[in-house]
């Protein structure tokens, strides 16, 4: 790798002059601080592929199992690192960000290892990064527990096609650039330090490294990787990275390394054979979400969000590594799980909600079922008992004369969006009763039968309660509370995880066309609404409750259908999100991979392929035609089941499907159940243990059959795969969430001089203070922008002119039009230009009133910037709440901005834009008419 500099573009006397490196580094002074100023320049980096995404804000995450931390991957492709450091790469001729409309993938398809492809036009290049543990002793030991310690290696490898293309990185802590010392080490190493520790470790070869105060570049020889050692954590002492780099100068390797632990992981779990390459990367890739979310062995909804045990998550979770085969660690998680159990002997998590205690219940239950563990029975059951005393006297709390005798008492319920304690929830009393269910049958494992039959009363006297609550009420489906209110959850787990009605029930069929057609308008995008009445917002996971009702119903092609828009909600690294705002394809709160959804993947795919019913064994309940083409094969292989391990085998041919089972001995089921999928009509069954019986879709068999052939007619239906789901949603996708043009990446490495910068004056349309009543409301409280400094100041990069209210006749900002007192409000202003420039900066991009404002128009937007050129010409910019503009008194979300200002409980967002190479005659700033009121404080133009 060698670096060839290029004409100075740098200004002033760069810090580390004088340092002991000075000499070494300020032979490439001139390149490295024009690479580094990449928001000046013009973007020409694209993708080289465009694997669909759903998400606008894509996160994805890399690390190593069971350790406490891992690396999240930003929707703009930074690594998040320890102590709030960003670390983004830099490509290209012009060493630019990579943008963020640039798909992340993964290695191989679904290993750990992020990878980007893109090319500047001239040069290709190929990015990946991956987390390997830190070099030391038992290091193969490392890989599969911390036995050393929290902290692991981030590597970085860039591979260029053509010597002409740049790698460099840049580093920011809290959002502002990270000053770094660069020194030339041995054996054709750089290293990145701050205060005394490690940042980079960078393997330069023997060419030059090119570097400023925050940042590297350097240019690679064709075919051989610009490879970065970059600590999660930063290291005081580097010794044993450095001589790591040093022996593996292109961190092939480390990816071997990485190639052999996780391929191995996965080779000991469940073996899935499925022809639908998507389908199959999103089960193995949901796997190690999972292993890397675990935090040592104890299982957690989230890496860097929801980064704890929550009990309802985890008993899926839980449940989920069991199915996949990986016993031992669901056995872990459950040790770790069953710590969270009161004295009084109830399991909860978040205090003052009631579902969890079922759900603990359940999920040992379930794990007992899975392995026939009697001693490990034996061992837990002491909580189970404790458990059930407390349901017991929570169940009592009501008078007898109360329509909530025999129920739970009031409480908080989350999923249901019910926070004020008042509401009897269903999904919660759902969830004791199954609970109850579950102790009756681990007390019948152990030969308790007397507290088997008392809690078999106890359970009788539960589902009596339930019927009569449900008909208190009214409503012919199960609410989300017995009062009637609130958004659908638990009351949606009637039929699974364990049936506690008959498939048939018409509450529960009900239920399932309640949310299905009419709740907040039905199903969008295949997917349920959650709490519509507050916010248009849609949740995939939740609607696998439905999905499993579906199949235990028997409604295979629904179930289908259900199933790949699950899959829809994906990012193209498999990621899986909580809730999304379906208008910009937004996660809410950056919620992915979400780690209860990933383990909800898992075992709607296993359903559809094996799953239990009672004492019945089914197989291929609901598994799409397309996978049973002629020539394929569907497998699953060392299954557990609650009957013991199984595997089935199924090969088409144009008129037979052959089945091979190897069926389960531990405890046989009373039957198999052999499903055909929709499109295949069954003409004759024929089996090594006798004439099979046909029945509905499929055919009834012994539980010893180890052999069956099925004579089919294919039938003409339409395909239901990955490919066509994504085509008909992007036949009709929201126009808002298509990549907004020219969007400067923020914030910029090497600030903008002020003197080349244009400062527009907007005193002659400011509309509020901003210390008084920045939307108008009179006496807002501490809703003020206090602590906002007026005058130039440079932020994000970007030199501003902040008004000051006392100067600009009591006004400082402008607000325009929108709900409540901002109604009043101009609904647009006009601001002269006449001049020429490269890029535009805003700085507010905030909002009132209405943080979950939809917005208005094809970008379903709240406002928007109009450049009007002086050819007639215009330019729009959207404001987009979570893109481009959110709340100025919540959290930061936007993505497509950066925090530029913040206080207590405001902030202020800067958005670049780059112009066209015209005469600029105006800038408008307006508003869309929808409820929120749009803020903005100041605009840059550069250069002059």
């Amino acid at each position: 790798m060698t670096v060839h500099p290029r004409p100075g573009t740098g200004r002033g006397r760069p810090p580390f002059v004088g340092s002991p490196v000075a000499p070494f580094l300020l032979r490439a002074i001139g390149l490295c601080l024009g690479l580094l100023a990449a928001g000046q320049a013009e973007a020409d980096l694209r993708p080289l592929a465009s694997p669909f995404d759903y998400f606008s804000n894509s996160w994805s995450c890399l690390g190593l199992k069971d350790y406490p931390h891992g690396t999240r991957v930003s929707p703009t492709h930074e690594l998040l690192l320890d102590g709030e450091v960003r670390l983004g790469l830099l490509l290209g001729r012009e060493a630019e960000p990579i943008p963020q409309q640039v798909p992340k993938t993964l290695y191989r398809g679904y290993l750990p290892a992020v990878e980007w492809r893109l090319t500047d036009g001239r040069t290709r290049y190929l990015a990946r990064a991956f987390a390997v543990p830190l070099p030391g002793d038992d290091e193969e030991a490392r890989w599969v527990w911390p036995i050393a310690g929290p902290n692991y290696v981030n590597v970085v490898q860039v591979t260029a096609e053509r010597r002409a293309g740049i790698v460099g990185l840049r580093l920011l802590e809290k959002g502002s650039p990270l000053p770094l010392q660069w020194q030339r080490l041995p054996n054709g190493l750089a290293r990145a330090t701050h205060a005394g520790k490690t940042y980079v470790i960078a393997q330069v070869g023997a060419g030059e490294q090119a570097d400023a105060p925050y940042g590297f570049a350097a240019r690679p020889a064709p075919g051989r990787p610009v490879t970065l050692w970059i600590p999660f954590t930063p290291l005081e002492q580097d010794e044993a990275l450095q001589a790591r780099a040093a022996a593996d100068p292109n961190a092939d390797g480390a990816l071997r390394s990485l190639e052999t632990f996780w391929e191995s992981l996965l080779a000991r779990g469940t073996e899935l054979v499925i022809p639908e390459r998507k389908v199959l990367d999103t089960y193995r890739a949901s796997l190690i979400y999972q292993f890397i979310g675990n935090d040592l062995g104890e299982v957690h909804a989230g890496e860097g969000f929801y980064d704890a045990l929550f009990l309802r998550d985890g008993a899926y979770q839980i449940w989920s590594l069991a199915l996949a085969g990986y016993l031992p660690e669901a056995r872990q998680a459950l040790d770790l799980f069953r710590k969270h159990q009161t004295k009084e002997g109830q399991f909860v998590t978040q205090e003052g909600q009631l579902d969890a205690h079922g759900y603990a219940l359940w999920a040992l239950a379930e794990y007992y079922w899975l392995t026939r563990d009697r001693e490990w029975l034996a061992a837990v059951y002491p909580q189970v008992q404790r458990a059930v005393a407390w349901l017991k006297q929570a169940r009592a709390q009501a008078p007898a004369d109360s329509p909530f005798a025999g129920l739970l008492p009031a409480a908080v319920a989350d999923g249901e969006n019910l926070w004020d304690g008042q509401h009897h929830i269903v999904g919660s009393d759902l969830w004791g009763l199954r609970g109850l269910l579950c102790a009756v049958e681990m007390a019948r494992a152990l030969g308790r039968t007397a507290e088997a039959t008392q809690w078999s009363l106890e359970a009788a006297e539960y589902q009596v309660a339930l019927r009569r609550a449900a008909a208190l009420g009214g409503q012919p489906y199960l609410p989300p509370s017995w009062e009637g209110v609130g958004t659908h959850w638990g009351n949606l787990e009637s039929l699974f995880p364990t049936p506690l009605f008959r498939p048939d029930d018409p509450r529960v069929v009900a239920t399932l066309t309640e949310v299905r057609h009419h709740f907040g308008g039905g199903y969008l995008e295949g997917t349920i609404r959650w709490s519509p009445g507050a916010q248009t917002a849609i949740h995939p996971y939740l609607s696998q409750f439905v999905t499993n009702a579906e199949i235990v119903r028997g409604n295979q092609a629904q179930a289908v259908r259900d199933f790949y828009a699950f899959l829809l909600h994906t990012t193209a690294t498999h990621a899986f999100p909580e809730g999304v705002y379906p208008e910009r394809r937004q996660a809410w709160s950056d919620t992915i991979p979400h780690l209860w959804a990933a383990a909800l993947y898992q075992i709607t795919l296993r359903n559809l392929l094996l799953r239990e019913y009672q004492d019945e064994l089914h197989l291929s309940s609901a598994v799409p035609a397309h996978w049973l083409d002629p020539g394929r094969t569907l497998r699953i292989a060392a299954a557990p089941t609650r009957f013991g391990t199984t595997s089935v085998t199924w090969r088409a041919s144009r008129d037979t499907i052959a089945v091979a089972i190897d069926p389960p001995r531990e405890v046989p089921p009373r039957c198999l159940v052999l499903h055909l999928p929709v499109g295949l009509r069954l003409l004759a069954a024929t089996a090594d243990t006798g004439q099979p019986v046909t029945q509905g879709d499929g055919v009834v068999l012994p539980p010893n059959t180890r052999r069956v052939t099925l004579r089919v007619r294919r039938q003409r239906v339409p395909r239901v795969d990955y490919a066509r789901a994504v085509q008909a949603y992007q036949a009709r996708a929201p126009r808002g969430s298509r990549p907004i043009p020219g969007l400067v990446r923020l914030p910029l490495a090497t600030p903008l001089p002020p003197e080349e910068c244009v400062l527009l004056d907007l005193a002659p349309y400011a509309t509020t203070d901003p210390f008084a009543a920045p939307f108008n409301a009179p006496d807002p409280g501490h809703y003020r922008f206090n602590g906002l400094r007026s005058g130039v100041q440079s932020v994000a990069g970007v030199a501003f002119q902040v008004l000051d209210p006392a100067a600009s006749g009591g006004r400082g900002v402008v607000v325009l039009q929108g709900a409540e007192a901002c109604a009043p409000l101009p609904s647009s202003i006009l601001v002269p230009v006449n001049r020429r420039a490269r890029h535009a900066y805003f700085l507010g991009n905030v909002s009132g009133w209405s943080p979950a404002d939809g917005g208005a128009g094809e970008w379903g937007a709240i406002a928007e910037y109009v450049i009007h050129y002086a050819d007639g010409t215009t330019q729009r910019v959207p404001l987009i709440s979570g893109r481009t503009v959110d709340d100025w008194a919540s959290p930061p979300s936007a993505t497509e901005v950066v925090v530029g200002l913040r206080g207590e409980p405001w902030h202020l967002n800067v958005l670049g834009v780059k112009l066209r190479d015209k005469k600029i005659r105006a800038i408008e700033f307006r508003d869309l008419g929808t409820p929120a009121a749009p803020l903005l404080a100041a605009i840059t133009l550069w250069p002059k």
